[in-house]
Parts: structure tokens; sequence; C-alpha cells
């Protein structure tokens, strides 16, 4: 018979397990959602309006790392934006903020997303602080010229639909992409220790060009 304590300890791991387990499924289950929502739409007018503008270079300190399943993806942004915060404060680097995810994949994928934790920095780009983790990347995001916009406001395990109309206005409008997507949270830190009251407010970024010129 096992001790009371280690089998104690046996159970709360297995709970802890199932809790991420049905937290992965119902994430799972608003992405299966929102992409069944965005296909009986139809040809029913979109709930966003993309606009197309330029935008500048954006200096940025970042992490960078592979998450396993689009299930997982509040877990690692979690963990990847508070390991940024923490290595930043612990080299001295002031931010100005916002944060921005950028997604480095060609196509809609939902394993091994390529995923870009950043933090806007002042400009010009500080030189890099020599205590500075070796995991954060100091660099410059990139100007141009065209990027296809759109505001999102909503719970993020809701926001597959509103990239998804991005992505299919491009398509329509014969454009394709030339970079990764960003996602800018203009409302604030999107996982802070405190927890804030409202929805978060996204600005979806993907820069594209036309078809014509891109070729």
């Amino acid at each position: 018979t096992l001790p009371t304590a280690q089998l104690r300890g046996m159970l709360a791991l297995k709970r802890a397990e199932l809790a991420q387990t049905m937290r992965d499924t119902a994430h799972r289950l608003a992405e299966v959602e929102a992409r069944l929502a965005w296909l009986e739409q139809g040809n029913d007018p979109s709930p966003y309006e993309v606009v197309v503008k330029s935008v500048p270079e954006v200096p940025v300190a970042s992490l960078r790392q592979l998450v396993p399943h689009a299930g997982e993806m509040g877990y690692y942004c979690q963990a990847l934006t508070r390991a940024l915060y923490r290595k930043l404060t612990a080299a001295a680097v002031s931010w100005s903020g916002p944060e921005l995810i950028l997604y480095h994949a060609d196509e809609y994928r939902e394993t091994d997303l390529d995923v870009e934790v950043c933090v806007a920095l002042p400009a010009p780009l500080p030189a890099r602080p020599p205590r500075a983790d070796a995991d954060v990347t100091f660099r410059v995001l990139p100007a141009y010229d065209l990027v296809g916009a759109l505001i999102y406001e909503g719970p993020f395990a809701e926001m597959t639909t509103a990239v998804l109309e991005l992505v299919r206005w491009s398509g329509i409008h014969q454009h394709v992409p030339v970079g990764p997507l960003r996602e800018i949270h203009l409302s604030g830190p999107a996982h802070p220790l405190t927890p804030t009251a409202g929805d978060p407010v996204v600005e979806l970024q993907y820069p594209i060009a036309r078809i014509d010129v891109a070729g």
C-alpha cells in the first residue's frame, strides 16, 4: 500500500494533468467553432473592417519558440511574455510597449507553430545590454508599404475568426503575404499578473503585396 502522502501527490499530479487537458480541449473547441462560424458566414457581410496601410520599423526585444499545438498557445505565450519581461528587467532594459506576437508561418496550421513574443523598445534600437540574456533577441522589425489590418476585440481563444477573415480578404483582393502575421496588444499586456476587466483589444497586421508585384 502506498503511503498517504505519496498517493496524495500522485492524485494531485493527475488532477493537474486532467485540468490541463480540459483547458486544451476547450481551446481547440473554441478554434473549431470559430472556423465553422467563418465557413457558415458565406456571403454575409464581415463583422471586421480591413484597412490597408503602411507601418514603420519597430525596434523590439523578443523571445522565439515553437509551440507544439495551437491548443497550448495561451500557455506558451504567457510563459514567453513573462520570461521576456523578467529578462529585460534583470538587464535594466526599458521598453515602450506595446506587446507584439509574430506568427512565422506561410499558411494556417495547428501544430509546430513558430511564435515570437516581442515588446517594443524606444527608437533607435539600443546597443545590446551587457547583462542581456542570450535567449533575448534585439532587432528592428521591418517597415512595410502594405499591410492588411483589422481591430479585434474579444477573448484570445476566439480570435481565429478574425485571422481567417484577414487571410481571406488578402486572397480575394489578389494579395500574398510577405511577412509574418503581427498581433499587437493595444489594450495593454495580454497576461498581466493582476487580471483586468474587459476584453483585450488587438490589431492584427498582415504584411502583403499584390500578386503581380510579389511575383
